[in-house]
């Protein structure tokens, strides 16, 4: 989880900047497409990832904010939800993925019995 700490540096501003440095005869149409479609494709920005990614201290209200120009044209995840998950506090998102855990151990547990 080494590049969790710069997935907006890397993901949301180096991947904006770098496609639309590509030749001017792709289109800037084809190029803001592109930057939306790696997140479709890969769901670096998907809700459960981010949400999950705060329980391990990655996805911070600071780090929003410092890309928050960049954000809108690589997600189609709206701003005020990744806002509002960097609020969550850590040790709630912890005992959440913790607890689906738990479950999942369980219903190994009762299938196995």
């Amino acid at each position: 989880m080494s590049w969790y700490k710069d997935m907006f540096e890397i993901f949301a501003k180096t991947w904006m900047l770098t496609i639309l440095s590509l030749p001017a005869t792709l289109s800037i149409d084809s190029k803001l497409q592109c930057t939306k479609k790696h997140d479709i494709y890969t769901g670096v920005f998907r809700l459960k990832r981010l949400l999950y990614l705060r329980g391990f201290g990655y996805v911070k209200y600071k780090d929003i904010k410092k890309y928050s120009i960049y954000i809108p044209f690589v997600t189609d995840v709206p701003i005020l939800y990744m806002y509002l998950i960097s609020m969550i506090p850590q040790f709630i998102v912890q005992s959440l993925i913790f607890l689906n855990k738990m479950k999942s151990v369980m219903f190994l547990w009762y299938i196995l019995i």
